[in-house]
């Protein structure tokens, strides 16, 4: 799941996440909080929970937009790791490499 308002950045991880044969993937706008919140659910759902949520959106530009989403989804079953990554590039970047 990448949440980032870089759209270059987010159809990455989402192309990324096919290759790896991800269960599902999204692209979508981080800042919009309805979007996020739809996306964090569905994954939920989809996945039977969340383990983790690496938050990509740029934390200056819309600070703690997903944080409470992903938290509320990862409780859900038992809690998860909530993960803030400055450069949504760079996590694609970095999974690419390791599964590559």
């Amino acid at each position: 799941m990448a949440s980032t308002v870089d759209a270059d950045a987010a159809f990455g991880a989402q192309r990324l996440s096919r290759r790896l044969g991800a269960a599902m993937s999204q692209a979508i706008d981080g800042s919009n909080q309805a979007a996020l919140r739809i996306m964090v659910r569905q994954v939920g759902k989809t996945l039977g929970g969340l383990d983790a949520f690496i938050d990509a959106t740029g934390v200056a530009l819309v600070p703690g937009i997903a944080e409470p989403l992903a938290r509320r989804e990862m409780d859900r079953t038992g809690g998860g790791v909530y993960v803030v990554a400055d450069e949504a590039d760079a996590v694609v970047r970095a999974v690419a490499g390791e599964k590559a």
